[in-house]
């Protein structure tokens, strides 16, 4: 549905924020990489599709390392560059759900399985994030939007022409916090691709685990932001979040150093 706003007509798309599937490793592996590259520490990036694929799911949603992914639904109109005659081309590459398939992968999200197939009977309560988004014409610039095609098309809008892309992600896990004394959630990586930013795609996901938190009585949520990352920081204080000042050093012990620490015992 377009609306007039000035001198622009804006397209009304949808984002949907769900549970990663296995199906979704290589798109994920890529998002980690721009996120190393983003927080310059290229040089510790060793995630691949295939150790993804044989340790991201192992245990059930939320009880181990889960993450949620991010799509948005691009109309042809409000990318860059972009020839609005072209026909949208997700039916030729990916499958496209209709809105009693959502409703069935909603249903079907209730059982997990793990990498080996085995079956888990719940997630936790988690249920798939669907809210619209507003673009302008050519306000896009995705070069690397046909990289990022999810396997299968849950963003799209029937009646819109376009394409549904991989927009950002977030990777959590479940923690102990000792002197609070109940589970908690720790964001270890919150990332929204550079032509999404600006459009509320990470205020998203981030509600999206606050409301699982709440939803499992978690005691809070909890994660680390680059000190140079200025916007991040306005944008988590402005959310009502405590910066913790400059108390704590983070510690890593890995490599040869691990093993030749452990080796002393």
């Amino acid at each position: 549905m377009a609306i007039q706003d000035g001198q622009s007509r804006r397209r009304r798309c949808r984002a949907v924020v769900r549970l990663a599937t296995h199906s979704d490793a290589a798109a994920i592996c890529a998002l980690i990489h721009e996120l190393a590259e983003y927080e310059k520490r290229t040089r510790f990036c060793e995630v691949t599709p295939e150790k993804l694929a044989a340790t991201l799911w192992e245990a059930p949603p939320f009880q181990g390392p889960t993450v949620l992914i991010l799509e948005l639904f691009v109309p042809n109109e409000t990318l860059h560059g972009v020839d609005q005659s072209l026909e949208s081309t997700d039916e030729q590459d990916a499958h496209v759900l209709t809105a009693a398939e959502e409703a069935d992968e909603v249903e079907n999200t209730r059982m997990w399985r793990s990498s080996e197939g085995k079956a888990f009977g719940h997630t936790n309560g988690f249920q798939t994030v669907m809210r619209e988004v507003m673009l302008s014409p050519g306000m896009v610039n995705d070069p690397a939007l046909d990289s990022f095609r999810p396997s299968v098309a849950r963003a799209a809008g029937s009646e819109i022409e376009g394409r549904s892309t991989v927009a950002g992600y977030v990777l959590l896990f479940p923690n102990y916090p000792s002197f609070l004394a109940k589970p908690c959630f720790y964001i270890e990586d919150l990332y929204v691709r550079q032509p999404y930013r600006g459009l509320g795609l990470g205020t998203l996901l981030l509600k999206t685990v606050a409301a699982q938190a709440v939803q499992q009585g978690a005691g809070r949520v909890e994660w680390t932001v680059l000190d140079w990352n200025a916007n991040a920081i306005k944008f988590y204080e402005g959310i009502g979040a405590d910066l913790i000042p400059h108390e704590w050093r983070h510690c890593h012990l890995a490599g040869k150093a691990l093993h030749s620490f452990s080796s002393s015992l």
